[in-house]
């Protein structure tokens, strides 16, 4: 009775043993461990790799708007090429009226100001005529006509 006992209290103890005591449960954890820094390393790389992709295609677009913007000039015509482009107060995005053009209508450009162009509209039908800012994406340059003398 007293070896079962004995035997009963050497079970219970090693039940309630630390892992820290088991070789392969600390073997276990530290394996764990280093695979977690690892998994975390990756992650930083990642996520550093993702916001150097989001920096170039940023950068991507900055150039291709400044490009589009140098396509135009002071005094030529231009065409709207959306279905529908909105004025704006000042070459700013935040800063949208309610007027608009709509595709094909043709403005002339007075002022380039970033990738924005000041233009001014003359609408036939009821003799207005209107000016503003409008962001370029929306525009083509019409070329210019020749001149025969």
């Amino acid at each position: 009775m007293f070896v079962a006992l004995g035997s009963f209290l050497v079970s219970c103890t090693n039940r309630n043993a630390s892992p820290e005591e088991d070789p392969s449960a600390v073997a276990a954890k530290s394996q764990l461990e280093m695979e977690r820094e690892q998994l975390e390393m990756e992650r930083e790389e990642f996520e550093q790799q993702k916001a150097a992709e989001r920096e170039r295609k940023r950068r991507e677009e900055l150039a291709r708007k400044a490009a589009h913007a140098s396509k135009f000039s002071v005094y030529s015509d231009a065409v709207v090429v959306t279905p529908k482009c909105f004025f704006h107060a000042s070459p700013d995005p935040s800063t949208t009226k309610r007027s608009f053009l709509v595709e094909g209508d043709r403005v002339t450009v007075l002022k380039i100001k970033r990738e924005f162009i000041y233009v001014e509209f003359f609408n036939p039908f009821n003799q207005k005529t209107t000016s503003g800012w409008l962001d370029t994406s929306a525009l083509e340059p019409v070329p210019a006509e020749p001149h025969y003398n």
